[in-house]
């Protein structure tokens, strides 16, 4: 079929004539292709021939994007246009040509990368091979506030994009430890001062009460090991036969 004779067929048809229903302002040579808004270039026509006059110019124009999408556009929420066997043909080239305007230096995203700062809770593109800077992490953060967490242990509010409990690696430790631990914490220097004479863990524990605990003999164990004291190990009881 000859396209272009059709569409010339259709403009002529339609200069010089007036119409008392409703009417919609074509470009004879669309601007997406080099035309503009003079008098010369335009011209009225019905609902429908404005419809089909697309229609012909994506058919001219296979490979335009602006035709493809004006097309795409002027069929979406027409049910009856939506049922033209065209409609389908004009969707696949509008997705080939979207494909192919958003692959490689075409998409704006070529040759870049996001990062963000939970801190100063901002997101920025960097060139793809830079450096990211200290603070940064690579990704994009489109809403802070739904990254925004309570700790569990201190209460204090904080951004992660992790699914975490705790705001830090302390208040994760402090959370696992034992009563004992946290009885070893709030007594050490008097333990520290007992074990100086006893020279044993399980004795200076067994003096302030705690006995039987596995967890605080290993915290006080570390901390005195931290401290510079010397440790024997716990002999280990005979296997049973």
């Amino acid at each position: 079929m000859n396209y272009t004779k059709h569409y010339n067929a259709l403009i002529e048809r339609a200069k010089g004539r007036k119409l008392d229903c409703y009417t919609e302002k074509h470009h004879i040579m669309p601007k997406c292709l080099g035309g503009s808004d003079e008098n010369e270039n335009l011209v009225e026509l019905t609902a429908r021939e404005h419809y089909i006059a697309h229609q012909l110019l994506v058919k001219m124009h296979p490979e335009n994007y602006g035709l493809i999408s004006a097309v795409s556009y002027m069929t979406c929420g027409n049910p009856e246009r939506m049922n033209n066997r065209l409609y389908g043909w004009v969707r696949e080239k509008l997705s080939e040509k979207i494909s192919e305007l958003q692959s490689g230096k075409g998409n704006s995203q070529f040759g870049t990368k996001w990062i963000y700062n939970l801190e100063k809770r901002q997101c920025k593109k960097i060139p793809k091979h830079s450096a990211v800077p200290a603070g940064w992490d690579v990704g994009r953060v489109i809403n802070f506030n739904l990254l925004e967490k309570v700790c569990e242990q201190c209460g204090k509010k904080f951004l992660s994009k992790r699914k975490v409990k705790f705001c830090c690696k302390d208040c994760k430790t402090e959370s696992t430890k034992t009563e004992a631990m946290r009885f070893i914490d709030s007594n050490l220097q008097k333990l520290i001062l007992a074990f100086e004479q006893n020279k044993s863990i399980d004795k200076t524990l067994k003096q302030f009460g705690v006995k039987g605990s596995r967890s605080g003999n290993a915290y006080f164990s570390k901390i005195l090991k931290e401290k510079g004291y010397t440790v024997l190990k716990r002999r280990n009881t005979a296997p049973l036969v």
